[in-house]
């Protein structure tokens, strides 16, 4: 839904480096749970604040009209004849951002011929590596070789503060996201097969029924334009990829995402991770993979080439006040291992789409549950961002295929009232609305509905969602237990005119949440 993460924007100088190395041919080639049993704080999800990632939610920000489809900033070489990678063999950026309270002193960093050291730094990481498709795994390979676009990002469970740029959450679990070159069913369907058996392989699924072909076990997202394949989703929660007993489905990811030797070895330090993408474009024909931590204490943080042909670039960054509200501002230290003697002072400056919000939300089932349960949202206030107008508070749901909606209940606009909701603005098609669970094939269902909040005021309020439970596999007990993952909760705003589509403004705005 994971970015051109600040270090994207920090690092575009080497970018337009190495593009004009091209242009030279200089060494060149032509040719981003609130349903969980405890009220756990955690942050109001945001549709992906980094940048890059936004290709895994664009097809849920096309559902909803209402919300400005806010222009992407990402540099981009354009010289289609050049081959970057001609460059340096796998590119790796690590980017660390600390509160301003938090920032260290440049003379504590070590540099030494293909090494970087830190001590001391109380920061949230993220590390980006591009590899060529020669580096990858075989399945994936050969399942990327009919892929328009595929991105998958596994979200721990674990509650944790956001920081930017690093704003945007998910829902803990399994997403997938999948567009094929052919349509499937039709030409080329032995291929987009492949896409479940990535799945299986990455994850190492317990149930395979789970994940059978994308026609039978993914869900459609909307297409802009009817000669372009549609796109696909896929969720499981993690208490699908991660049985008692078996290691965790972080680790199993980590583990199979990629075979080089200097990419297992940055990968290996991923147990401890917030999420982890692997983005696929067939436009780029390269592979990202991202690994995220939340803000945490790094005593002792040692950053080297695994092989002397890499590019490692890394960044020790700050949050400072910004000029335009819509934009974010960085400050810090940069620097290329065995190019840079001493990390570079930087400061700059750039259009976000993605916000932190005051507001905290929580949720809960209203009791008795009942095989028509209630999801309540209460959220601490009901003021839009500030100095923001005409801004949407919407609810997007993900629904594990033992709990659905039914979108006839949301089409009676005093009901809708009743429960300070608008309208509903996408529900996953079909849902069937009889089916028990352990007949269905399909993952599961999305939700998107807009709030109806009160006139701005600092009180607390809720909203209400009408979801329904399926019949459950009988057990010997006769009791069963199903689950929620985190909702994403989000307040839309038009971009600022002075600013434009084109660079990006306006957007979302979230805040801290409470899970339930």
């Amino acid at each position: 839904m994971v970015s051109t993460p600040i270090a994207t924007n920090a690092f575009q100088l080497w970018d337009r480096r190495d593009a004009a190395m091209c242009g030279l041919s200089v060494g060149a080639k032509t040719s981003q749970p609130l349903g969980s049993a405890t009220a756990q704080k955690r942050s109001l999800a945001i549709f992906n604040s980094n940048l890059t990632r936004d290709s895994k939610v664009s097809g849920i920000l096309r559902l909803l009209e209402r919300i400005p489809p806010i222009a992407r900033y990402e540099q981009r070489n354009t010289d289609r004849s050049c081959d970057i990678r001609g460059l340096y063999r796998m590119r790796q950026r690590i980017t660390f951002v600390h509160e301003p309270q938090d920032g260290i002193d440049p003379e504590t960093i070590g540099i030494h011929t293909n090494t970087l050291s830190v001590a001391g730094l109380k920061a949230a990481r993220e590390d980006q590596i591009t590899l060529s498709l020669a580096e990858l795994p075989q399945e994936l390979r050969e399942a990327l070789s009919q892929t328009k676009e595929l991105h998958i990002r596994y979200v721990t469970p674990a509650t944790y503060e956001s920081i930017p740029p690093f704003n945007s959450q998910l829902s803990p679990g399994l997403h997938v996201y999948y567009t094929p070159k052919t349509e499937v069913g039709k030409e080329g369907q032995e291929f987009s097969d492949l896409v479940c058996g990535l799945i299986d392989k990455l994850f190492d699924l317990q149930d395979k029924s789970l994940c059978q072909t994308p026609e039978i076990s993914f869900t459609h997202l909307p297409s802009k334009n009817p000669q372009h394949p549609a796109g696909y989703e896929f969720y499981l929660r993690d208490s699908a990829l991660s049985p008692a007993g078996a290691p965790s489905a972080l680790g199993a990811y980590a583990k199979n995402i990629c075979q080089s030797t200097s990419c297992q070895t940055r990968i290996d330090e991923a147990s401890t991770a917030t999420s982890i993408d692997l983005d696929f474009s067939s436009s780029t024909n390269t592979a990202k993979i991202t690994t995220f931590w939340s803000s945490r204490a790094w005593d002792a943080v040692a950053v080297s080439k695994m092989d002397h042909t890499d590019r490692v670039e890394l960044g020790i960054l700050s949050n400072e006040k910004p000029i335009r509200p819509d934009d974010l501002n960085m400050s810090g230290f940069l620097t290329v291992l065995g190019d840079s003697k001493k990390p570079a002072p930087t400061m700059f400056q750039f259009p976000s789409r993605h916000h932190r919000h005051a507001a905290k939300v929580g949720t809960s089932f209203i009791e008795p549950t009942g095989l028509h349960p209630t999801l309540q949202l209460s959220i601490s206030n009901s003021q839009p961002p500030k100095g923001r107008e005409g801004c949407k508070l919407n609810a997007h749901l993900t629904l594990p295929r033992s709990i659905f909606p039914d979108k006839y209940q949301f089409r009676d606009s005093l009901y809708l009232a009743s429960k300070n909701l608008t309208a509903l603005h996408h529900v996953t098609v079909p849902v069937d609305l009889e089916a028990p669970e352990y007949t269905m094939s399909l993952w599961g269902s999305s939700l998107l509905v807009e709030l109806a909040p009160p006139p701005p005021s600092p009180e607390a309020w809720t909203a209400e969602i009408p979801l329904h439970l399926r019949y459950l596999l009988p057990t010997e007990s006769g009791y069963s237990s199903t689950s929620l993952p985190a909702p994403e909760v989000f307040w839309a705003c038009e971009a600022d005119e002075e600013i434009g589509q084109g660079e990006g403004g306006g957007g979302v705005w979230g805040g801290e949440g409470a899970g339930a």
